[in-house]
């Protein structure tokens, strides 16, 4: 009996050992709310692109807050049952890209928030180029190419989460997803864009910034692989119905 307790004492031990050397690697032990902000994009940068660089013409897509805002509430919806998730989103001029953290003057500011948008840490979405020269939100077509094969919507995100206190990055992650899509979803220029194109262009640059979210969360420990592939999942089966389609 006596070797018996041993054992499962000993057995405990270990695994309130390992237990608690995961919280301890787990940097937001110590995070109980969060604040999600976007940085993202409010314009589509779209390109045509000829079979040589001097062949090249772009415009520029308004977008207004609507990618923004849904990748605050997809963000949202994957933490809300990890942390407390504030329904206000501090103004995103606040969390300007630095490779150092907040400056002491946002800090300042940041502390001078109302309660209501004060939070333990931010959650800010950066955009991030999704490849070499093509932007964080952009769509392109390669004149010349196969009808149907010659557009793709590529975004790009990162996701970094700054603590509050001291304004360090406590995390990030990155992800940069392209999308190969059907050539009915182009327009020569913004005004000839019909309202049945720009909602589905809406529509499928929502979709594939919401798989860089999914990627980018993972990467910064926001959520297991179990749950980043159930989002992904969801999300694909959601593209099926749109002119866009992941890589």
């Amino acid at each position: 009996m006596r070797l018996w307790l041993y054992g499962a004492a000993t057995t405990l031990l270990i695994v309130l050992s390992a237990l608690e050397n995961t919280l301890a690697q787990d940097g937001y032990t110590n995070i109980r709310t969060v604040a999600v902000v976007s940085e993202i994009d409010h314009e589509l940068l779209v390109q045509y692109v000829g079979p040589t660089h001097f062949i090249y013409e772009a415009h520029k897509l308004p977008m207004g807050t609507t990618v923004s805002d849904h990748a605050i509430a997809t963000v949202k919806a994957a933490l809300k049952d990890r942390f407390t998730v504030l329904s206000d989103s501090p103004p995103p001029e606040l969390f300007a890209l630095s490779l150092v953290g907040l400056s002491r003057q946002q800090m300042n500011q940041i502390a001078a928030l109302p309660t209501s948008a004060r939070a333990d840490a931010y959650v800010v979405i950066y955009p991030l180029e999704c490849r070499q020269n093509m932007g964080s939100l952009t769509l392109i077509h390669q004149n010349g190419a196969l009808k149907g094969y010659g557009t793709t919507l590529c975004t790009g995100t990162r996701v970094a989460v700054l603590d509050a206190h001291s304004g360090k990055t406590l995390d990030y992650g990155t992800s940069g997803s392209p999308a190969a899509c059907n050539d009915t979803i182009l327009a020569s220029s913004p005004s000839d864009m019909s309202g049945a194109q720009a909602q589905q262009l809406t529509a499928s640059a929502e979709n594939v910034v919401d798989k860089t979210l999914f990627i980018a969360m993972n990467s910064a420990g926001l959520i297991s692989d179990s749950e980043a592939k159930k989002l992904d999942t969801e999300a694909r089966r959601i593209s099926e119905s749109l002119p866009c389609q992941w890589w």
